[in-house]
């Protein structure tokens, strides 16, 4: 999109930074910014949240709910200094609002709530800010009600967050010089302002200053804004510290909103980066009518603004939130998706189609709406983001269009994307018609959406017709094969096309480039998406088995657990579909108590691919709006190719090396996987639940489920016999025959028993290995079936390792994965057949298995039982030496017993059997 224009002239002196306030909800970010635009003489009189009155929140809904919805700009002019405040979003359901304001940021405000520290949103806030590489300013507000002293919430914001915080506060407005103190406090954050301290003797703002924009150092200041207490130093370090990045000659700018007035003028809010803008210039084909400078819901018009005006454009109808307007002129910022979808209805209301066009304003004002109609079925149909966000939609359409509309029916938005590379290709010659297409369809990076481009190897195309095909995909409902979901994560390259001068027409290409995509994922892997939310939960102790209990059902992964005073703070991150409803259940269980937040995180691949896709019931091959096939021409008639037959008559053979590459190395893959894991294709169309019944169902889904393939260990005592068998552990009829399980978490162990501990200081592999001899001797005297495992949860890209050794069974986890959690796993699996004893010391793990019903036992306690079956075993032999038996033993036991203790002579096994099933 080009603007024409001229360059700037430049306007020397004036100084205009754009700052936005980020926050958690109620941590009092509107009532901080209008304490700092009453400081700053931008309002002469300071509104309130729960009055109704603030000077930003001026919209009914925003003030009858307390919380900002739309992202809202003020001014603060002083001298040379023109400052723009705007304030975000702190709701996640309306986290895509204040992402799209990141993009035109000079700097930050974070705003913590002095009474609460660090929230799992802040904590999402600064990686946020971090990746946008944004300079943050941190002030603590509500001090004047927090019963944290200043020095404490300073230490846990270092932990949380950065070490390179230092409290700013006691430097005062107006100050020129950094006092000596805080100057020493701050030389220690960098050793290049050490350096200077020691050479100079100071360290001037400047100095201090750079450090801040280059994200090295991050000021924080104590206070409340309600009470005004340190709002005006806040206010001068930001003055101080913060800077305008340099605007370019050349015009450019950042769109971060659409919106309507109260009259219905669209409007384009964006960040000029770059040039000048005036009246009646054109972006593209349009021009703007009127340049607008906000203050709250005021405004007042300008004839032109600068580079590092925000500034909003009426006259415009083309430009959409996220657009890059210059030199990148079709670029566009990632937005995050919706997640779920509605159906939206409209009781009272016959025909809604006049309604749509109406309707579909409000996707321009927020790209986390997606609005589609099903002609068919009549139904308007919804994806957003979550409840908040429904109740807004619902008033905005009341107020604006006075009519009622009704939410129903919420599900997933599952999305599609493709593993590795494939070669699409597709061919559309009916009698005169021709066009001819390959597409390169690469994986991309998670959550980057579809990114289109160019290389061709062969094109007999015209000017223009190459960018019309990409176009065309560009703007098209792309569905991929494996339920008709939208594609997303891919590279779409063109590598060849072809045309006919006299037979090709505008809709030729289109259809073979279409074609193309759909041959190319069905040869290539594709891969179902869901979306997943970030969460932390926090909840009082005596409901940590029960939280981890549900997270581990709703296949959420997460980090071990901390413990605050009372309370434990899990973090992780979980799929939508099994924690969308968790906030009432939690609720509900811990009488009030579990705080659950919540953040888009984006898709990952999907946690239950065969049960979605079943209940989905979708035929890609036979979908009359995508069609895979190709279209070829003899003897003067048109004639059908399936998709997997195309390669043998298309026409360009440019590409087709490149097309056996690729399948050659796809089947390479595949056969290298199966020879790992041991999985095999399952029948299209067939469930997870179907394909895995077995007559040893009960004993995989045990222990698959919890420990994954088992894989052999190079190296070590394995003693499983080297057949395809022995990738099971132990046959069905052997569990069955078991009557208790015991899990040792391995390393607690170790180091708990004062006999090992000082082993384990000098060799940690040795003395693992005599953990393992003496749980091995345990076993073959008792009742149990040992399962003893390790963490190895920081080595990085280590998967589930299970192996025999000594006859017990031996986990190391994967990356990521505690001894805890995996136990906790298996416990749950264990413990509806078997008795099930755990084995730790661990104070929080003990109070987890407890809840599960489960027995424990201490660190001490097992080496007491280990202690007297190894008596027992000395008198056993010592009976058996004088010719009696002291002892009744089973079966089992007996031959345990005499494997350990090596009884060779074959006639004397028998006998002791004999005898033991006497």
């Amino acid at each position: 999109m080009g603007i024409k224009t001229e360059k700037a002239n430049g306007s020397p002196g004036i100084q205009r930074l754009c700052i936005g306030l980020l926050a958690h909800v109620d941590a009092g970010k509107t009532t901080l910014s209008e304490a700092l635009l009453y400081t700053g003489k931008s309002i002469r009189s300071l509104g309130r949240v729960d009055h109704q009155n603030s000077f930003l929140d001026h919209q009914e809904l925003e003030r009858a709910r307390g919380i900002t919805i739309f992202s809202k700009q003020a001014r603060i002019t002083s001298g040379d200094m023109e400052l723009v405040l705007l304030d975000t979003p702190g709701h996640t359901d309306f986290s895509s609002e204040m992402e799209r304001v990141l993009g035109v940021l000079d700097g930050a405000l974070l705003v913590i709530n002095g009474k609460d520290g660090i929230q799992s949103h802040t904590l999402t806030l600064w990686r946020l800010l971090e990746k946008r590489e944004i300079p943050v300013i941190l002030f603590v507000n509500k001090m004047d009600t927090s019963f944290y002293e200043p020095a404490a919430l300073l230490e846990e914001l270092r932990t949380g967050l950065s070490e390179n915080i230092v409290n700013f506060s006691a430097l005062e407005a107006g100050e020129e010089t950094i006092p000596e103190f805080l100057t020493e406090e701050i030389a220690y954050t960098d050793e290049s302002l050490l350096e200077i301290l020691l050479a100079e003797g100071n360290l001037s703002k400047e100095v201090v200053g750079e450090k801040i924009r280059r994200r090295r150092l991050f000021p924080c200041y104590f206070g409340s804004a309600l009470k005004l207490i340190g709002v005006e130093a806040l206010l001068f370090g930001v003055k101080s510290f913060f800077r305008m990045e340099a605007a370019g000659e050349d015009v450019s700018g950042l769109v971060y909103k659409i919106s309507r007035d109260f009259q219905g003028n669209r409007l384009t809010h964006l960040k000029l980066t770059g040039g000048r803008l005036r009246v009646r210039d054109r972006i593209g084909e349009e021009k703007i009518n009127q340049i607008r400078l906000y203050n709250g819901s005021r405004f007042e018009t300008a004839e032109s603004v600068e580079g590092g005006t925000i500034c909003t454009l009426v006259g415009l109808f083309d430009t959409f939130a996220g657009q890059i307007l210059g030199k990148k002129e079709d670029g566009c910022i990632p937005l995050l998706r919706p997640v779920l979808s509605y159906d939206i209805l409209f009781p009272g209301l016959a025909d809604i189609t006049p309604l749509l066009p109406k309707l579909m304003q409000l996707m321009e004002e927020d790209p986390m709406l997606s609005l589609s109609y099903d002609a068919d079925a009549g139904i308007l149909r919804a994806r957003l983001m979550g409840r908040v966000q429904i109740e807004v939609l619902e008033r905005l359409i009341r107020d604006r269009f006075e009519v009622e509309a009704e939410f129903v029916r919420g599900s997933i938005v599952y999305l599609e994307t493709l593993r590795g590379k494939s070669l699409g290709l597709g061919h559309f010659e009916p009698l005169r018609h021709y066009g001819e297409v390959h597409l390169l369809l690469e994986e991309g990076e998670r959550n980057s959406g579809l990114v289109f481009s160019s290389a061709p190897l062969y094109s007999s195309l015209f000017p223009g017709a190459e960018q019309g095909i990409l176009r065309s995909l560009r703007d098209s409902s792309l569905r991929g094969v494996l339920g008709g979901y939208g594609l997303t994560d891919m590279k779409i390259t063109l590598l060849a096309a072809g045309m006919s001068k006299d037979h090709t027409e505008g809709g030729d290409l289109r259809e073979a480039a279409r074609r193309a995509l759909r041959q190319g994922l069905l040869q290539g892997e594709p891969v179902l998406l869901e979306p997943y939310y970030d969460f932390t939960l926090e909840l009082p102790l005596a409901f940590l088995g029960r939280a981890i209990y549900d997270l581990n059902t709703m296949h959420a992964v997460f980090d071990e657990p901390r413990i605050l005073g009372g309370e434990a703070v899990i973090t992780g991150h979980s799929p939508v579909a099994t924690m969308q409803n968790y906030q009432e259940e939690s609720a509900a269980y811990s009488g009030g108590r579990a705080r659950l937040y919540l953040q888009v995180r984006g898709y990952e691949a999907c946690h239950n691919p065969d049960e979605v896709l079943g209940a989905h019931a979708y035929d890609p091959q036979n979908d009359p709006d995508n069609p895979a096939d190709s279209v070829f021409c003899a003897n003067g008639k048109g004639f059908l190719v399936k998709w997997n037959e195309v390669e043998q008559y298309i026409h360009i053979r440019e590409t087709l090396e490149m097309a056996r590459a690729l399948r050659a190395s796809r089947e390479r893959e595949r056969g290298k996987e199966e020879e790992e894991t041991g999985d095999y294709p399952k029948n299209p169309g067939k469930s997870a639940y179907e394909a895995q019944k077995a007559d040893s169902e009960e004993l995989m889904a045990i222990f698959e489920r919890t420990y994954g393939k088992i894989k052999p260990r190079i190296g070590g005592n394995d003693t499983r016999p080297k057949t395809a068998a022995s990738e099971k552990p132990f046959r069905l009829k052997e569990i069955k025959k078991l009557t208790s399980y015991l899990l040792v978490d391995g390393y607690n162990i170790l180091f708990s028993w004062e006999s090992l501990r000082d082993l384990a200081r000098e060799n940690i592999d040795g003395a693992r290995e005599r953990l393992i001899q003496i749980l091995s001797e345990y076993q073959a005297n008792s009742e149990y079936r040992i399962i003893a495992v390790f963490d190895a949860y920081k080595v990085p890209g280590h998967d589930t390792e299970i192996f025999v050794q000594d006859g017990i069974h031996v986990v190391f986890t994967k990356t990521a994965e505690t001894a805890d959690q995996y136990i906790e796993k298996t416990v749950e699996d264990l413990r509806r057949k078997y008795r099930v004893t755990v084995s730790t010391s661990d104070g929080v793990e003990q109070i987890i298995i407890r809840s599960k019903d489960c027995l424990l036992l201490s660190a001490k306690e097992l080496e007491k039982d280990i202690i007297g079956a190894r008596r027992r075993m000395e008198e056993l032999l010592e009976s058996q030496k004088k010719g009696s038996r002291s002892f009744l033993l089973d079966t089992e036991a007996a031959e345990a017993m005499k494997d350990l203790l090596h009884v060779e002579n074959e006639g004397e096994k028998k006998k002791s059997e004999g005898e033991g099933d006497k």
